[in-house]
């Protein structure tokens, strides 16, 4: 049960939260061209995944790292609606440029659901937790 304490606690991590996610998000992407593994790649975005409402893409990228088959991916994880579709758009163009591989398993993945023309390569990919 809340106490009345534990209500100013949590607008203050909330209002902690708010301030530092997305400097951590920015530390993440400028860090992504160090990463020598998918895993590593994997390690640093999802969080902003997450934080992005994209959890269904870091799954299917987690265990893409785990080392699991797109057929095997798909029949162990949640389908993904046309909103997961937008979602892994936007992370394999923030992917594109440092993490190709990672960025293909995305785009295969919604191939396999019939999104063939929609995860198209992007040239200037946008900033994670970012405008765009």
């Amino acid at each position: 049960m809340l106490a009345a304490q534990h209500s100013k606690v949590l607008s203050g991590l909330a209002r902690w939260c708010d301030t530092h996610f997305p400097v951590i998000a920015e530390r993440c992407q400028a860090a992504l061209p160090d990463c020598e593994t998918p895993y590593d790649i994997y390690s640093l975005v999802v969080g902003p995944m997450t934080l992005d409402s994209a959890q269904k893409v870091a799954n299917v990228l987690g265990m893409w790292c785990d080392g699991h088959d797109l057929e095997l991916i798909a029949a162990e994880t949640e389908v993904w609606d046309e909103t997961d579709h937008r979602r892994a758009e936007r992370w394999a163009d923030i992917l594109d440029q440092h993490a190709p591989d990672s960025s293909g398993v995305l785009r295969d993945y919604a191939q396999l659901f019939g999104a063939q023309d929609r995860l198209r390569r992007c040239t200037s990919p946008p900033d994670l937790l970012g405008e765009s």
